[in-house]
């Protein structure tokens, strides 16, 4: 089989080197030079203390994704994520208390934490916090690292990639580029935010819209400062919400390498890339409110990513029509389900396996609505 997978990202690349494993002829096509996307701006966090519960079976799926395929990346800072949920008040422990009671609910082992035991973890934070949680399932990685591994792989299973190649418009067993026509068996689409773009300009509806997210970096005396990491309350709420306005929730996260991240973002502004000050103020202040002594810090840089979101929350994955496919619409966990997708877009293709139903692309062709 002759496939040709659009999109050099993490979900790419996984669907490029499953397919390729399996003895399919691949080719990579993106428009810049891989890693690229979502991919390459992300903190790295595999969590499962984020998710719904109704996806706890699916997320878990995917961290056993990583573990066994870690092994044959090289060194891609896959550990053991320490980060920690936090509350800062009675209404946000209320709530945090709630996620904790569904998560158990669903299977995952969560650790309670009264807010000095969260400081006697990580001894930089604020004394508002009073409650918190921590879920030993949680994994990290660096995702540049993680992307290229990914790439390398596919690579050494027979895949070809196409760097600088745009594609114009796609269409079952054809992808149109700049170049020139690429014909193949299957193709699949896995171009994150700008999947819904693509698709509408091939003929097909498959709502896949940015939602853009700032993340800054700390110079390194912020280091010491950040020992497990925290992330608000609020985090999984504003992660699953469908509102298109701007919201901030502090995120503040370290790397092996010294690295502090601060976010986190989200809004739908299209492919807007200016940097909002005003946002970059808000993720500061929440960042200080977490781990006060930053407030000595500076920020050395910041980035603009879009994460691929979708109307009912879920990423459409699988078969559009025959010889056309779609890996698309994870929001912000195309790390963390990006192998698992790749196993699942290679099963589907080479087996006819069915999709997990919340994520199949079929429900897209209830009523014809993938036609545009």
């Amino acid at each position: 089989m002759k496939a040709v997978v659009v999109g050099g990202g993490i979900v790419g690349a996984a669907c490029a080197y499953e397919l390729a494993r399996r003895g399919a002829q691949v080719r990579i096509v993106d428009a810049g030079t891989p890693p690229v996307g979502a991919s390459v701006r992300s903190d790295g966090g595999l969590l499962l203390g984020n998710k719904r519960p109704s996806a706890v079976p699916l997320a878990r799926a995917a961290l056993r994704a990583w573990d066994a395929l870690v092994g044959s990346l090289g060194d891609v800072e896959y550990e053991p994520n320490r980060l920690l949920t936090v509350a800062q008040d009675a209404r946000q422990a209320a709530s945090l208390a709630r996620r904790v009671g569904a998560l158990r609910d669903a299977g995952v082992e969560v650790v309670e934490l009264t807010g000095a035991e969260c400081r006697s973890l990580d001894p930089g934070l604020s004394p508002s916090v009073c409650y918190g949680m921590q879920v030993p399932e949680n994994r990290a990685l660096q995702p540049m690292l993680a992307t290229v591994a990914l790439l390398r792989l596919a690579r050494s299973a027979g895949a070809l990639v196409h760097a600088d190649t745009e594609v114009t418009a796609v269409e079952p067993r054809r992808v149109h580029t700049v170049d020139g026509p690429l014909d193949a068996d299957e193709v699949v689409v896995a171009t994150g935010a700008w999947t819904g773009e693509l698709m509408a300009r091939s003929g097909f509806h498959v709502p896949v819209e940015p939602r853009r997210g700032h993340v800054l970096v700390a110079e390194r005396r912020a280091a010491p400062i950040v020992r497990c990491g925290a992330m608000g309350a609020a985090y999984a709420d504003v992660a699953h919400s469908a509102d298109a306005a701007l919201h901030a929730v502090p995120l503040v996260t370290g790397t092996r390498s010294g690295t502090v991240l601060i976010g986190a973002t989200r809004e739908r502004v299209g492919f807007e890339q200016r940097i909002d000050v005003g946002a970059v103020r808000r993720m500061c202040a929440g960042a200080v409110g977490l781990y006060p002594a930053l407030r000595h810090c500076r920020v050395i840089r910041s980035w603009i990513g879009f994460r691929p979101w979708t109307p009912d929350g879920h990423p459409y994955v699988g078969r559009l029509a025959p010889g056309l496919a779609v890996a698309a619409g994870h929001e912000g966990e195309g790390i963390t389900y990006g192998p698992l997708t790749g196993q699942l877009v290679a099963r589907a293709l080479l087996d006819d396996a069915a999709v997990p139903a919340a994520w199949d692309a079929g429900r897209l062709m209830a009523g014809d609505e993938v036609c545009a």
